[in-house]
């Protein structure tokens, strides 16, 4: 007797939700071992990890504008994480250590795939959403300091922290880290410089 599409609507009901996984596999050779790495390059280009950004000869109300891209545990076997997260902040209480970018947002990022950006202020964070281990998602960046900014001419130094967040259940991490709740363990800190002429 042949399936009728009732039959077959019948039939998936019963059944129990298809799940999907998959394991990404590195040549023992590339693969890289240890904690997950959070690592910025040039967007398209992963030859140079980048750990200091230079915003060079920047005049007071000009606009700069730079992509990069975020790697999670790229050539890793890890695990998803729920979220990144990107914030500035100032490596002291002077404008040469990032007091006055920092505190008035001059810094701003958003996802490539998002209409606008975020200042990056004290206190803020931008969420970059979750993560599979070596992904990448392309981040935007933008530096816009008015004229009248009491920023002085010469080197000034500014904060970018990244760091990964994720849930854990006790007993699932490793001996050292946190055995419950969420975990914000795996960080990085790139330092932007800034040259005002």
């Amino acid at each position: 007797m042949p399936t009728t599409l009732v039959d077959l609507k019948t039939d998936l009901r019963a059944k129990k939700p298809l799940k999907l996984a998959f394991t990404s596999i590195f040549d023992p050779a590339n693969q890289r071992q240890g904690e997950e790495y959070l690592e910025l390059y040039p967007a398209g280009r992963t030859d140079c990890e980048i750990l200091t950004i230079p915003i060079d000869w920047y005049e007071k109300g000009q606009t700069r504008n730079w992509s990069l891209d975020l790697w999670y545990a790229k050539r890793q076997q890890a695990d998803r994480v729920e979220d990144i997260r990107l914030s500035a902040y100032a490596f002291g209480a002077s404008n040469d250590l990032g007091q006055e970018v920092v505190t008035n947002g001059y810094l701003q990022a958003k996802l490539s795939t998002s209409l606008n950006f975020e200042p990056l202020n004290s206190g803020t964070v931008l969420s970059l959403g979750d993560f599979w281990p070596n992904s990448k998602k392309t981040v935007d960046f933008q530096f816009n300091m008015p004229i009248g900014a009491l920023t002085l001419v010469g080197l000034n130094m500014i904060g970018l922290k990244i760091e990964l967040l994720r849930s854990v259940v006790y007993g699932s991490t490793a001996w050292g880290r946190a055995m419950y709740g969420r975990y914000e363990g795996r960080k990085k800190d790139i330092t932007i410089r800034l040259h005002v002429k």
